[in-house]
């Protein structure tokens, strides 16, 4: 897959587009083919060091998608093959791989439905302008 990797703590100019291995969802986790990805403010202080955070370098930022389920853990029930999802805050892009990619793994419990009325963009980033967003999951 294809990706913006982050190889220092020197801002976003320095990222690069690169082809990396394709991830693979653990236990409670599923995997996202990317659709919107919103950039956080924290993705910013994250790229430049600023943040709490200090990933493994190369990391791929983005904490705040949408995406398609396309794969799922054994032990996941829902979301389910084909729904689209909004990750919520979790340490997707800030110490594990975010969305500035193709493909993205994201805990299950850490994803939300795209509320009725919404657009997938919005969703992407209602994670910046919402305190506890006010949608069910299960």
């Amino acid at each position: 897959m294809r990706a913006w990797l982050m190889d220092s703590y020197e801002g976003f100019e320095k990222l690069r587009l690169a082809d990396v291995d394709d991830p693979k969802p653990g236990p409670g986790e599923v995997l996202l083919r990317v659709r919107y990805v919103g950039l956080n403010p924290a993705d910013a202080f994250l790229a430049r060091g600023m943040y709490p955070a200090k990933p493994t370098l190369p990391h791929i930022l983005g904490r705040d998608a949408v995406g398609e389920v396309i794969a799922a853990a054994p032990d996941v029930s829902w979301p389910k093959l084909g729904e689209s999802v909004g990750i919520l805050r979790c340490e997707v892009g800030v110490n594990s791989p975010g969305a500035l990619a193709d493909l993205v793994v994201a805990p299950a419990a850490s994803l939300a439905p795209i509320p009725e009325g919404w657009t997938a963009e919005g969703m992407a980033g209602a994670p910046l302008t919402l305190r506890r967003p006010q949608v069910r999951c299960c």
